[in-house]
């Protein structure tokens, strides 16, 4: 094979391997748009589910609030004594529940309101909720450093005052705090979530805390697995705050079974 001949290959075999690098890179271009165009359709697909997500659960969300309406005008047809409103802020429990605008959409009662913070930031809250001149608004001794300071403030808006404890505090813990509180609340499950069973060494602390009122002006509440075959255990509660065993069923008959028991 001459000189020309061989150059002639090599050149053939350049442009072979060339042309083949060529090919691939426009392939792998090719396929890194498809990906792309992929990536952008997939994107826009999480969007539109996404926006479905939102509006049915925004739908859910609006229905629930007109349901909780509903029944808070069923309830308070009933001889019950307060509203207690659960607020958490997914924080110190972790549940969260509604802010202070939703709440004013579906508040609407003639009944005393009985507020129970379970929340990190108390003060934020409280702010937010005083709008509703609540009977009382409570708050957990477990949430915050400076629990009289709070008491105090509380008290200087002309809200009554309430201080929860949860199961595994302790009664000595609340004891400092009792002649400037109007409401002890013994939590007798854990915070943060519904139809848990009862804690019955929260009974134990009732007792306890009856013993200790003596001259002082505290109401006991408890908050957490009440029934009609948990109630009259705890007999020496001045409010039972009853959720769950209530409202399934007939509001007026449930009630009576309860104060069958008590």
């Amino acid at each position: 094979m001459d000189f020309f001949d061989k150059l002639s290959k090599k050149a053939s075999e350049t442009y072979k391997v060339t042309a083949e690098k060529t090919t691939k890179i426009a392939k792998e271009t090719k396929l890194k748009l498809e990906i792309s165009n992929y990536k952008s359709n997939m994107e826009d697909l999480y969007k539109i589910v996404g926006k479905k997500i939102y509006q049915k659960y925004a739908a859910q969300e609006e229905m629930q609030l007109e349901d909780i309406q509903d029944e808070l005008n069923k309830l308070v047809k009933t001889d019950i004594s307060l509203i207690h409103l659960d607020i958490m802020d997914g924080i110190f429990v972790s549940n969260k529940t509604w802010n202070i605008e939703e709440v004013k959409t579906f508040l609407n009662n003639s009944k005393p309101l009985d507020i129970h913070l379970m929340v990190s930031d108390v003060y934020k809250y409280v702010d937010e909720f005083k709008v509703l001149k609540p009977k009382y608004i409570t708050f957990h001794l477990e949430a915050i450093d400076d629990a009289m300071e709070a008491i105090k403030y509380i008290k200087s808006l002309g809200i009554n005052v309430g201080l929860s404890i949860k199961p595994d505090t302790r009664v000595e813990k609340i004891i400092p705090y009792l002649p400037f509180i109007d409401l002890v609340l013994v939590m007798s499950v854990e915070p943060g979530r519904g139809g848990q069973k009862f804690i019955e060494n929260s009974i134990s602390k009732i007792d306890k805390l009856k013993q200790l009122r003596g001259e002082y002006n505290y109401l006991i509440e408890v908050d957490g697995g009440i029934n009609n075959e948990t109630i009259s255990l705890v007999k020496n509660a001045d409010i039972a705050v009853v959720g769950s065993f209530l409202t399934n069923g007939d509001y007026n008959k449930n009630l009576e079974l309860l104060k069958e028991r008590i």
